[in-house]
Order: C-alpha cells, then sequence, then structure tokens
C-alpha cells in the first residue's frame, strides 16, 4: 500500500502553479484535478484572498 492516496497543492495562483509545473515537471491539469495518463493524484486548491499563508503541499493518506 502506497502511504500517500492523493495531494492536494492549496495556493493563491492556481494558474501560475498549472503552468509551472507543467513546464517543469510535465504534469497535466484537467480544471482543478492534476493528472497522470488521465488518472487524477492530485488536485489545486485556491487560498482565499485574505488567507496570507504560503503556497502548501497537503497530503492523503488511505485509513480503514
Amino acid at each position: 500500500m502506497r502511504p500517500f492516496v492523493f495531494f492536494d497543492v492549496r495556493t493563491s495562483d492556481v494558474d501560475g502553479t498549472k503552468r509551472f509545473f507543467g513546464e517543469l515537471l510535465g504534469w497535466q491539469a484537467s480544471g482543478a484535478l492534476l493528472n497522470d495518463g488521465g488518472a487524477p493524484w492530485g488536485g489545486l486548491t485556491e487560498l482565499a484572498a485574505d488567507d496570507d499563508r504560503p503556497p502548501q503541499w497537503l497530503p492523503y493518506a488511505p485509513v480503514s
């Protein structure tokens, strides 16, 4: 079993984040989902305008 099953990028610049990782790593985005070969493995969440936190990655772990 993989330790993480999904990743969420929280950022104030969703379009810039898509472009950055697309150019750097070849990642593809479909709407708010990051995918590889059509299979979603992550998402993009826009931080609210008044949220002063820096961009962050949020991993999701499976539970049973």
